[in-house]
This record gives structure tokens, C-alpha cells and sequence, in this order.
């Protein structure tokens, strides 16, 4: 294994029956049926995919036999699950209530989807995130507050949804910039108390803070979420999405988003992306365009069977294995050869036969079917070149029969066929093996 710095090193140490009420969460006890690619399939929910890997923003966790979730990272919010540690160089296991059947990762909390159909979040919680019915940090898990039979769920910045069997889309946390599907809710005017916090320190406000009424977006750190591991300096800028200027809008419960038979979802930082009935994607929060939307149908996107969201880019996985980009395009991330935007969905350039997807900050991966993995957008994520940007996929140099796919703001995993992990990402050019 080739020698890597201390800061990546940490990240990428691992080893391998009632009348329902359509308001209420979890009501409803009916099951989804397998998914498949035929007409039903694409309109009633269905048990999503195991999501074995998940990165946030510093962390990555993984979906281990037994249904157990192991994380490592940055671990400043308790989002490794672990308490009282700022960093875990060495993966942990997070003690759950159940057996996990997937992960996702937000920048800094996760979630995992349980045998039960509950959701177990844990992590940073400022902003209700966790739903719990709390604006509070925990490193222990704890279970969404009235959410069952869970199908698929996704965690952004400052909120968390969730999709059920229904086909319902339940989303809690900040709505500061329309994450919860109601557009842009009236600006309070005061910080409330922030409460005890168990087992982890909350973000503190800003030192340099917003204007009365405007909105601070967080800086991404500008060697992505690997190079965050490394403690951040105690003054250090967090960002402003309500921590100055009055308490956190939103619900630290889930809440009903006004989109119907919804079968997967996808989230990064503030906007939210799914596919609803025929295959169809909708979207809502702040886009790739800073457009606060309600949920609102992409053009060009149907019989979609997956979707993933970025920072500045969102695609979907169509029937027929083509992938199909949206969003801004000046690194090209949207994969179509060109440095342009488009709200369009347009197809990914000579990518066939994708099986799995992912999206970061700029930049979007794919699994295929022969098990290699391809890339475009900005940044080096595992191109042998070292190009700054790629407007076409290109290949993870040297993976080969991959058989799961993570990819987050600024770094990318993938398990392969003998189980091994390998990531890379941040000043981690090529894929690096997990030992």
C-alpha cells in the first residue's frame, strides 16, 4: 500500500390495520414489492438496493455482514457514532438498535435504514436533522420520530429524507432554503436556547455573522472532505445557515413533502431529488441554478430506477442502464462534453450498461456492469492524468469488478468483487486499498 498522509490516511482506514393517516409517518403498514425493470415497477415503491457505502464531508461508513455499520473519519458531531473522539483513524462499529440494510451519510450526520422499516440517525442535529423531535448532537443513534416502513432515504447538509412504502417523501431538519418542499419559509428573529447535547459538541454560531436576512452558504473546504479530518481551528469560519441570525426554520420531525409515489431519493447539501411515479425525477430546495423550488419535474428525465444528487450536478440511471446529468456544467460534470448548464437532463457521453451512481460537489461516478467505475466533473477523482476536469467519463485507473459504489463532496469508495475497500479522493489521486 502505497504511503498517504496522515489526514487521508484516517478517512480511508478501513476494512471491508387502521385507516391510514397520509400525515402521519409510518402509518400505513403496507410492504413494497421487488423491483424489476418493468411498467409496475416503475410506479409502485419498492425495496431500494442496499447502499453498502456511504462518505459524508471527512467520514465514510460501510454496511458490513450481519447487517452491522462501521464508520470512520471525522467524528467532531459524533457523526462516526462515537463519543467524545474528534477523529477515527480506525473504523468503529456503531452500536444500533437493529440490523441495518443501508447507509447514508449527510455532511456531518448519517442514517441507517433498519429491518424494521425505522431509521436510526445519529451525528450533528443543530437543525433537527436526526428527527427525533430534537435540535440536538448525538453520537448514539437514535430512531426518527414516528417513521416506519422506510424503502429509501438520503441526507444532505441540513436535512434528512426519508421515502416509505407508500410512496410518501417525508423530509426534517433546516427549511431555510426549501429542503422540506414548502419553498422559502419566513426568516425568525431569534436564536433559542440550543439545549444539551449528548455526547458531542455543537457547531458554535459564527464568529463573522450574516446580514439580518441574508443567507451564508458553508465553504467547502478546498481539499475536500479528506483533508477535513484534520481538526479545524477554533476559529474557523462554520458557515452561516442559521446560526446567526435566529433559530433554525424548519422541523426536528418528519414532515410531509408534497410529492406522490415516490420510489428512490438522493440528497446533497441543500436540495433534494425523486423519482415518483413512471419514472419520473422531481427536485425541490436550492438547485444547482441557487433557484429555491418547490418540488418541480426535471425535463428529459423518465423511467428513471435510481438518482443521485450533487452540489452542482444531479443525474439519474435510466431503465435502459444510460445515465442523464442536470445542473451546472463549467467543470463538466454534466458528462456530455461540454462546460455548459442545462436544467435539461442530458445524457452522460458514451456510458452504457451503469448499474450504480453517484454524485459529489462537481462531479458524478458510475458503476457498470463489467465492474469498473467511470468519473467526470471537477477534480482527480482516480484519473491517472491528474486532470483538473474531465467533461467525459473516464475510468478509476486500475479498479476492476466493483461491486459497490460511494461517492461524496469530494471523494469516492468502491467494495470489490473479494470484498476489499478502495477509496480516493482530495491529494489521494488513484484508488487506494483499504488495509
Amino acid at each position: 500500500m502505497r504511503s498517504i498522509p496522515l489526514a487521508i490516511a484516517a478517512l480511508l482506514s478501513a476494512c471491508t390495520p387502521s385507516t391510514p393517516d397520509p400525515t402521519v409517518p409510518g402509518s400505513d403498514t403496507t410492504t413494497g414489492d421487488d423491483s424489476s425493470a418493468n411498467e409496475a415497477d416503475l410506479r409502485a415503491p419498492a425495496p431500494a438496493p442496499t447502499q453498502r457505502l456511504a462518505i459524508g464531508k471527512g467520514h465514510a461508513c460501510e454496511l458490513r455482514g450481519g447487517g452491522e455499520v462501521w464508520c470512520w473519519g471525522r467524528n467532531a458531531e459524533g457523526q462516526c457514532g462515537v463519543e467524545g473522539e474528534a477523529q477515527i483513524a480506525v473504523p468503529r462499529r456503531v452500536m444500533l438498535v437493529g440490523v441495518a440494510r443501508a447507509v447514508v451519510a449527510g455532511a456531518r450526520h448519517t442514517c441507517a435504514i433498519l429491518d424494521s422499516g425505522e431509521l436510526s440517525c445519529w451525528g450533528w442535529g443543530r437543525f433537527g436533522q436526526l428527527g427525533d423531535g430534537r435540535r440536538e448532537s448525538s453520537s448514539v443513534p437514535v430512531l426518527v420520530s414516528e417513521l416506519r416502513d422506510v424503502v429509501d432515504a438520503a441526507a444532505g447538509e441540513l436535512h434528512t429524507c426519508a421515502v416509505d412504502t407508500r410512496g410518501r417523501v417525508w423530509c426534517w431538519g433546516s427549511d431555510t432554503l426549501g429542503q422540506l418542499g414548502r419553498g422559502v419559509p419566513e426568516r425568525p428573529a431569534s436564536l433559542p436556547p440550543s439545549g444539551g447535547l449528548r455526547g458531542v459538541e455543537s457547531p458554535a454560531p459564527s464568529a463573522a455573522a450574516p446580514d439580518a436576512g441574508t443567507v451564508a452558504t458553508p465553504r467547502p473546504s478546498p481539499e475536500g472532505p479528506f483533508a477535513a479530518l484534520e481538526p479545524a481551528p477554533s476559529d474557523a469560519p462554520r458557515g452561516g445557515l442559521g446560526f446567526a441570525s435566529g433559530p433554525p426554520s424548519g422541523s426536528p420531525t418528519p414532515q410531509l413533502v408534497p410529492v406522490e409515489g415516490a420510489r428512490r431519493i438522493a440528497t446533497q447539501e441543500h436540495w433534494t431529488c425523486a423519482i415518483v411515479e413512471d419514472g419520473a425525477v422531481s427536485c425541490w430546495g436550492r438547485d444547482a441554478f441557487d433557484h429555491v423550488r418547490v418540488p418541480t419535474l426535471v425535463e428529459g428525465v423518465s423511467r428513471a430506477v435510481a438518482v443521485a444528487a450533487g452540489r452542482r450536478v444531479a443525474c439519474a440511471l435510466g431503465v435502459d442502464g444510460v445515465v442523464s446529468c442536470w445542473g451546472r456544467g463549467n467543470m463538466g460534470q454534466l458528462g456530455d462534453g461540454t462546460s455548459e448548464d442545462h436544467a435539461q437532463a442530458r445524457p452522460v457521453a458514451e456510458l452504457v450498461d451503469v448499474v450504480e451512481i453517484g454524485a459529489g460537489d462537481e462531479r458524478a461516478c458510475a458503476r457498470l456492469a463489467t465492474g469498473t467505475v467511470w468519473c467526470w466533473g471537477a477534480g482527480v477523482l482516480g484519473d491517472y492524468y491528474g486532470r483538473s476536469s474531465a467533461p467525459t467519463p473516464y475510468q478509476a485507473h486500475g479498479l476492476e469488478g466493483a461491486t459497490a459504489l460511494g461517492v461524496g463532496t469530494d471523494g469516492a469508495c468502491a467494495t470489490i468483487a473479494d470484498g476489499s475497500t478502495w477509496c480516493w479522493g482530495g491529494s489521494t489521486r488513484l484508488p487506494t486499498r483499504i488495509e
